[in-house]
């Protein structure tokens, strides 16, 4: 594995599988690579078109239901606020019982 050390810098290279993916990495950086694999980044928001059709822009498909948490990049979402989302989403059924601790 990484060491934690880098994963700061990793963010910045943005290499967001890599850290998502290192348990060295702190819940914070993890959950900020995750999003940045679901398009949540800086580059995605700045494209024309952008702001008129985000869901397009940052590659978000149709639910096939509404408790679908992982379809398209949906899933990236979930585990970010898996790691540092709300104490009240954390325990939810999304996370499968998490037992992240802050």
């Amino acid at each position: 594995k990484e060491s934690a050390q880098s994963c700061s810098i990793q963010l910045d290279e943005q290499k967001y599988s890599t850290v998502s993916e290192n348990e060295n990495c702190s819940n914070y950086e993890r959950g900020s690579a995750y999003l940045g694999r679901a398009g949540m980044s800086l580059a995605n928001f700045l494209k024309t078109g952008a702001t008129d059709n985000l869901t397009k822009t940052l590659g978000i498909s149709k639910l096939s239901s509404p408790t679908d948490y992982t379809t398209g990049n949906r899933g990236y979402v979930t585990k970010a606020l898996c790691l540092i989302g709300a104490n009240a989403f954390v325990t939810s059924s999304r996370c499968n019982g998490s037992s992240r601790t802050r």
